[in-house]
This record gives structure tokens, sequence and C-alpha cells, in this order.
């Protein structure tokens, strides 16, 4: 019903800007899965979507697929109507649809389930993991933190901002295209990478100990400045950044407001420098996922 419409369209929001969070750790048992690849493989390839459906196509774990997870919901929930009576038509009248519908959520509750239950078994074995060579607990959490900071900094504001194609902006690739909550998902990121950087839990908010009191506790500078420092006085610029943006559609954004869009990426990527070179060499981490080609943009 549109009730239940509304109901379900709340929940999925709320379950993207969970996942926003989750996203920051994706390694152990969450890569094993292909956690990130089967929640969020954006942006959505209707073409790819419309044939899966047809062919009753309900296999997910695959590389290579972006007709599935919470960019596929997306669509469902806000993008195959005009009108919310046009959506609930679309979702009601065709079985296919319907089924396929309720398969990527089956899928998402796997995926989610057993990246808990596995957790839950080398939880011990994490905790107790000392040192900083490549492959220990603190060499994982700094790498995926950084992977995935990067991966807002390029997939979700600068593709589709035209930064890394020549100016010309790209509104269809932006994040969560049909909900229109792309703007709210980069705010999650980048609040969820300075909340690990400053060691405050995302739930009640209470203060722990973070990288930023690591560097302290080496004396990192950059430039005769405090590393902690450096990194907070960054963040606190992205947040400026984002604060310039009008309310619009962040598909919107990237073509009216392309200048400040540009300096929130440009901001975003200096950050890059301070986190991914400076903090990780300090606490003497190798930086070992491939390397983006616009780390230097």
């Amino acid at each position: 019903s549109l009730e239940t419409l509304q109901t379900l369209r709340q929940a999925f929001e709320q379950c993207y800007l969970d996942y926003i969070y989750a996203a920051f750790f994706v390694f152990g048992p969450a890569e094993q899965l292909g956690f990130r690849e089967r929640v969020n493989s954006f942006p959505l390839n209707l073409g790819q979507l419309t044939t899966s459906i047809e062919n009753e196509n309900y296999e997910f774990n695959t590389s290579g697929q972006f007709d599935q997870g919470l960019p596929a919901l997306d669509y469902f929930l806000y993008g195959t109507g005009e009108s919310d009576a046009e959506i609930l038509e679309a979702l009601t009248s065709d079985q296919k649809v319907s089924t396929y519908l309720l398969a990527v959520v089956e899928d998402l509750r796997i995926v989610g389930d057993q990246t808990l239950e596995e957790w839950k078994e080398i939880k011990p074995d994490f905790i107790n993991d000392v040192g900083t060579s490549a492959g220990s607990s603190f060499s994982n959490i700094i790498n995926s933190w950084n992977e995935e900071y990067e991966y807002t900094k390029r997939e979700r504001i600068g593709i589709p901002s035209g930064a890394l194609t020549l100016g010309f902006a790209n509104p269809d690739k932006v994040e969560s295209f049909y909900s229109g909550i792309s703007l709210d998902l980069i705010r999650a990121s980048m609040q969820a990478a300075e909340q690990i950087f400053k060691g405050i839990s995302a739930k009640n908010g209470e203060d722990g100990e973070g990288m930023e009191d690591l560097l302290n506790y080496v004396n990192a500078e950059r430039e005769g400045q405090p590393l902690s420092e450096v990194i907070t006085n960054q963040y606190d610029q992205i947040e400026n950044d984002l604060n310039e943006l009008s309310e619009l559609r962040f598909s919107d954004l990237v073509q009216e407001e392309q200048d400040k869009v540009n300096d929130l990426y440009i901001s975003a990527s200096q950050q890059v420098l301070y986190q991914k070179t400076d903090l990780a060499s300090m606490l003497c981490v190798a930086i070992t996922y491939v390397d983006n080609p616009s780390d230097s943009d």
C-alpha cells in the first residue's frame, strides 16, 4: 500500500545511512563475502537490472554486477514511476519485479547476517592481535578506513562532479540517484571517517582512543604542526565546504553549483595526503590496497 511504501522507504534510507558506517570496516569476513559489492555497487546499471529481472537471475555474489543491493532498492522504491501510485503499481503488478525485489532484500539480509556471525567467531583473535605489519588488525583498520574514504572522495564526489572527467558533470553517477539522499550519504561518510579518527563511538558519542591519540603519543607533526590538528582542521574545512552547498539533490548540485562541489573535492583530496601518506607513515602501517589513479588529483 502507499502507507507501507512510505514505511519501507524510511527503513531503506536508515539502512543506507547505517551501511555508510559499516563500509569503513570491509575486511576479514566482510571482504571475503563481498560485502561492499553486494550491498552498494553503484551507480545502478538499469539495463543490467532489467535483464536480470526478465531472466529471473537471483545470483548476487559475482563481480561486476550493478543490479543488486541498496542501489537496486533505490530504483524500485523511487524510480519505477512518476508518482507514488505509479511506483506502487510497478511493484505489485509484475510478479517478476516483486520477486526480484524480495530476492535483493534477502541477499542483503544474508550477507549482513553471515558477516556478523563470522565476526563473532574471530572477534577475540582480532582484539588480541598486535603489531602493525600487513594483515594485522591495526593495519586492516587503517587500510580499510583510508580505502573507504577514497571511495567517497572519488566515487561519491569526484566522478559525479566532473573533477575526473575534464569538468563534464555526471549527475547520473551519483549514489542513491532516485531517492536523492546522495548528499546525506556524503555527509555521513565524512562524519564516520572523522569519528573513527577521533575514536568516537558512532552509537553513543562517547570518546574512545582513536588514531588522533596515537598520533599525539608519537608526537607526529607536519610542517611543525601536530598532525592530529592538521587532519582535524581539514575535516573542519570539508564540513565548511559541505555547508556551502544548497540543499538540492546532489545530481543537481554537480551541475548548478559545480564550483562549490569541486571545492569540496579538492578539500577531500587534500585529506588523502594527510591520512594515507602522513598518518600511515607515522604509525608504521603500509598501505596495501591498490592505489587509486586519482590520488594526486
